[in-house]
């Protein structure tokens, strides 16, 4: 970063910091430093030292601390952890590995922020914090097991919003396949099933069987759900998965074993009748450890799949005779 020679930021931070000290003597108020400081941050933000800009915004959230203003002390050290993570942005652009203060320091700003929030029963906020930390790390960073418990924290701030939680279920379930810890992601993979069979039940006091029918946002995580689940058994061998037992991925196998090849039409609307009839011969060859059937069941495949899902095809492949 290249700061302006001709401003002395350091000597601006000292005069602001210093009248705060002897307000005593003259009325300077916290509110008043504040303001001050966050202009002296955006100007560093804006000649690109954003390390220091942060250093300034965390300067004004103390003002707003020690005022008792909890939202605007949220809202500076939320703009502090999103400068330091520009920096973090820009090192790894450039190719330099030396980005982990920073990476600490903002991390750090958003816990410190997603607090405040949650102090004034902002949840909504709070799980947005959390939710573009974890993103950050994820998915620009790289860095998927550290992502893992914001998306978890994410996901407890959000179970009251089905739509939004199976969305962050989702990210957390990616995390672990990157991550190569399957059991966890089916573990997830099982709760968003589970989750989205709850909003699908019949009103109470219906005794009738409903056919299987999941349409739109809803039918889209399904079909990705129970193709991973299908897949990640067949990899991981859980010891239930084939018996009697009431394991949410025993009903999914059950329901491809005992379909009727010679039936008009499948049991499900959210998967098309093509990939449900081939998973049905992925459960088939993969039961019977059949490689070159799968072999030639992942070229059919793969244009239908996503490349997270062609990915676990490709290590079933890779663990078929284990």
């Amino acid at each position: 970063c290249i700061m302006n020679p001709n401003e002395d930021f350091l000597g601006a931070y000292r005069e602001v910091t210093g009248r705060l000290k002897k307000r005593f003597l003259r009325k300077t108020s916290a509110s008043q430093a504040s303001e001050e400081l966050s202009g002296l941050g955006r100007r560093l933000n804006e000649q690109g030292a954003h390390p220091y800009a942060a250093f300034f915004s965390q300067a004004a959230a103390r003002c707003e601390k020690e005022e008792g203003n909890e939202q605007r002390e949220a809202e500076a050290l939320t703009e502090a952890a999103r400068r330091y993570m520009t920096s973090v942005r820009d090192a790894k652009r450039l190719g330099t590995l030396h980005y982990q203060e920073d990476l600490v320091s903002a991390v750090q700003c958003f816990k410190e922020a997603v607090g405040r929030y949650l102090a004034q029963g902002q949840k909504t906020l709070a799980a947005s914090l959390y939710l573009e930390l974890a993103d950050v790390l994820s998915c620009e960073l790289e860095r998927s097991r550290e992502a893992v418990p914001f998306y978890e924290e994410t996901v407890e701030l959000l179970r009251r919003n089905t739509t939004e939680l199976l969305h962050v279920m989702g990210k957390l379930a990616t995390c672990h396949v990157n991550s190569s810890d399957l059991e966890s992601a089916l573990t997830w993979f099982i709760e968003m099933l589970t989750i989205i069979d709850d909003c699908s039940k019949p009103p109470d006091g219906t005794t009738e069987e409903r056919a299987v029918e999941v349409f739109g946002p809803l039918g889209d995580v399904m079909r990705r759900c129970e193709i991973s689940v299908i897949l990640l058994v067949l990899i991981l061998k859980p010891l239930n998965y084939n018996t009697s037992s009431k394991s949410k991925y025993a009903d999914i196998f059950d329901k491809y074993r005992n379909w009727d090849p010679l039936s008009l039409q499948t049991p499900v609307n959210y998967i098309s009748d093509d990939i449900f009839m081939l998973l049905n011969a992925v459960i088939l060859a993969g039961e019977a450890k059949d490689l070159q059937a799968l072999r030639e069941l992942q070229k059919d495949l793969w244009p239908l799949m996503s490349a997270e899902q062609n990915h676990l095809m490709q290590v079933l492949l890779e663990t078929a005779y284990t």
